[in-house]
């Protein structure tokens, strides 16, 4: 099974230059990846250059706010968000990463400000098995990505 995302870019126009990534997007995987990365060229370069990942397109998106409320918003008349399980966006006007998805109250977060916070985790913990939470929590907080494992 995999969890799906979207991984994007704030541009100096307000728009976002985004990429669909088929695997391991959780917080405690790409999320703590992802929160590593501090400037554009990180980014572009890992996601460009990601071997399971670098065929898909480049997509854009008129606003943050909107990339952001697409993982969680459900539209009129449909089931389900349009957006992917997780959706992460960097802002190069204030050199922080975005979260949202489903599994988190439907608002977005600072990602560093939710790795370290284990009230505002307490939703995503909600997606795992009694057993792992503790351990998902404490990765969150450590920033030591499930990835770094299997590296």
């Amino acid at each position: 099974m995999s969890t799906r995302g979207f991984i994007g870019i704030v541009r100096e126009n307000g728009t976002v230059d985004y990429k669909y990534r088929h695997y391991d997007n959780y917080l405690e995987g790409m999320g703590i990846i992802l929160s590593r990365m501090k400037t554009v060229e990180e980014v572009k370069d890992f996601l460009n250059n990601d071997e399971n990942e670098k065929h898909e397109p480049w997509e854009e998106c008129e606003s943050k706010e909107k990339f952001l409320s697409m993982a969680y918003e459900i539209p009129e008349g449909k089931e389900y968000p349009i957006g992917e399980e997780f959706h992460y966006v960097f802002d190069m006007s204030d050199g922080e990463w975005y979260v949202a998805s489903h599994h988190g109250k439907n608002k977005s977060y600072k990602l560093n400000d939710l790795l370290d916070d284990e009230k505002e985790l307490a939703p995503f913990k909600e997606m795992y098995v009694d057993a792992y939470k503790n351990e998902f929590v404490e990765r969150c907080k450590n920033r030591k990505s499930v990835l770094d494992d299997s590296q």
